[in-house]
């Protein structure tokens, strides 16, 4: 099990890279060293926008996401101006902090950082490298999905039942419980809609749609992390979409917007 202090993570760390404690610069995983200079990191943002940009279509983040063009090394660009949403500024600071504070603790391989920019008007943006997309689901061989879940059951593993040290990651996205009101006032009138169809009225029953009803009693009732729920770090977004590969066919794990804690099924 790796602790946050063998990476090199404090108790409050500025966004940056991983500095040791003769105050040289720690490499990431690629062995790139992610220089912490303000100016240097702006000037790869400037390089980057200056180039010829492809825009791509969004994900959940809400960030503007381009392909950047012309430079020494294929990249993409996510870019978060100051008055976009409080919610995409959140997600973009989630981010980035990911990347400059905890992707070196994790067992997988995560896209390599160019540059990172938080700046105090708002405005983010992150410059990483490009990769491959998988191939559709349909075409992946069963050893992909075996390789994939690998992974993903080591990454769970390796804070499971023991978040709190992640506790000093404040910009972490924290469990809440929601409310389920109404979800399940529109699950409840889905059912009875589906019960007046003529081929569903052998199966729902009032029988039945009694005990939906108490089921979707118990859902709001119920708390959705018990005493006896496992927590660790999930994804957040884990879809083969957010899955990539490199130029030798290794898994990278890219788009970490909502990295959290969370029961192990979410992720």
């Amino acid at each position: 099990m790796i602790s946050l202090d063998q990476c090199g993570v404090g108790e409050a760390q500025a966004v940056g890279p991983f500095v040791q404690p003769d105050g040289a610069i720690r490499m990431n995983e690629t062995g790139e060293g992610m220089g912490n200079h303000l100016t240097a990191r702006r000037s790869r943002i400037d390089e980057a926008l200056a180039a010829q940009l492809e825009l791509l279509s969004g994900g959940i983040s809400g960030a503007s996401t381009y392909r950047v063009h012309g430079l020494s090394q294929p990249c993409i660009l996510k870019v978060v101006e100051a008055e976009s949403a409080e919610y995409v500024h959140a997600r973009a600071y989630r981010e980035i902090h990911f990347y400059d504070q905890l992707a070196a603790c994790v067992p997988l391989s995560t896209p390599r950082v160019f540059a990172s920019l938080i700046e105090k008007s708002g405005y983010c943006a992150l410059l990483i490298a490009a990769y491959q997309p998988l191939r559709p689901a349909n075409q992946l061989p069963a050893g992909d999905f075996t390789e994939i879940a690998i992974q993903l059951a080591r990454f769970h593993a390796l804070f499971w039942n023991c978040t709190e040290q992640l506790t000093s990651l404040s910009w972490l996205t924290q469990p809440t419980t929601r409310d389920l009101t109404n979800d399940a006032r529109h699950a409840h009138e889905t059912w009875l809609a589906l019960a007046q169809r003529p081929q569903f009225r052998d199966i729902l029953t009032e029988a039945t749609l009694h005990a939906i009803e108490a089921a979707l009693g118990d859902i709001q009732s119920t708390s959705e992390y018990g005493s006896d729920t496992a927590m660790t770090l999930c994804h957040g977004d884990c879809h083969l979409d957010n899955l990539l590969c490199d130029q030798e066919g290794h898994l990278i794990w890219a788009d970490w917007p909502t990295p959290s804690e969370q029961q192990e099924l979410r992720a």
